[in-house]
């Protein structure tokens, strides 16, 4: 097995708004705090920042690593358009993220360096992440080597191509942004994140990157992802249009034409999430609203619109609206 060189060969892509600086210096600290010999810059890219102590921060990170760039938008211009602003910064083969108040672990860089010596001719590498809590912290448990045909390379090590892979990850199957590493020329070969997109951006471009090059999965957990308790209506990203816009985008892309079908099936069910979800947050003229939208694109699909109105008639109690529109608000979107 060929052995990979220590070089630097990695540039990291941090896009920044607000953070609290505690967690950013956490994150910045887990890129450098051991086996980081390959990397070649964190590029931190400040999408407007408003907060002095983030600003503060953001310049003493600057001012004591030399392997840290910073970029400033001069507007705010969302998290993937500023991971597209680092990219174009970057002269490394490799390109990675990591979120501004998440992690890497430890071995991170000796899994993807593991990586790179079972498959040197691979464009794009994942691994598992994990999600700290509150209270606890759980493994992402979606195995995408028990549900997906694939070869596998090394121990606990796979590869997927294909159409295959394109049609899993549209029905869901999903890994964090800050858990890949994706060669430059192919990130840039698809022109980077979908510029429109502040919502779902990753996962479009996930599908995107699954036309032109196979996948290689590991299943090591490298990413900690700090996610707060949210409930199905706290969050208004969850109450949105801009949170499913990502599939009309998907719907658009030349590069998933043939895909056209089960991305439209995705968009309806994702829209019925929608509609359900501001129905049981009390924006009932919301909730119509998409599930009108769910017709605009099925005019046969009445599912969610008819339950929408039994609920404004029958339903007397929340725990009665939850149990009539459950059954749209099983998929992730």
């Amino acid at each position: 097995m060929p052995k990979i060189e220590q070089t630097f060969y990695l540039s990291i892509i941090c896009p920044v708004h607000n953070t609290n600086p505690n967690l950013l210096i956490q994150a910045v600290n887990s890129i450098f705090s051991s086996n980081s010999e390959i990397v070649d810059k964190l590029i931190i890219v400040d999408d407007k920042s408003t907060k002095p102590e983030t600003i503060e921060c953001l310049q003493f990170i600057q001012q004591s690593n030399p392997r840290v760039t910073l970029i400033q938008n001069k507007s705010n211009i969302g998290a993937g358009a500023s991971r597209n602003v680092g990219v174009t910064a970057a002269k490394s083969e490799w390109i990675s993220f990591i979120d501004s108040d998440d992690v890497w672990l430890p071995n991170t860089i000796p899994t993807f360096k593991s990586c790179l010596e079972a498959a040197p001719d691979a464009q794009w590498i994942s691994t598992k992440f994990a999600i700290s809590r509150q209270n606890s912290i759980e493994t992402h448990t979606d195995i995408i080597e028990k549900t997906l045909p694939g070869t596998q390379v090394a121990p606990n090590f796979y590869r997927f191509h294909g159409d295959p892979l394109t049609a899993r990850l549209i029905n869901g199957f999903y890994f964090h942004l800050g858990s890949c590493f994706i060669k430059r020329e192919v990130f840039e070969k698809i022109h980077g994140f979908h510029k429109n997109n502040r919502i779902g951006e990753d996962i479009l471009l996930y599908l995107r990157l699954s036309t032109q090059c196979p996948l290689y999965h590991a299943s090591e957990v490298t990413y900690l992802l700090r996610r707060d308790e949210i409930t199905l209506t706290s969050s208004l990203q969850n109450l949105q249009f801009s949170g499913i816009a990502f599939w009309v985008s998907a719907l658009r892309d030349p590069l998933l034409h043939k895909f056209r079908r089960p991305i439209r099936w995705m968009l309806i069910v994702a829209s019925r999430n929608l509609a359900a979800r501001n129905m049981l947050s009390g924006r009932i003229w919301s909730a119509l609203k998409y599930g009108a939208f769910c017709q605009l694109i099925d005019p046969l699909d009445w599912a969610i619109t008819i339950d929408l109105l039994k609920c404004m008639i029958f339903c007397k109690n929340p725990d009665d609206s939850l149990k009539l529109l459950s059954k749209h608000l099983n998929v992730i979107t």
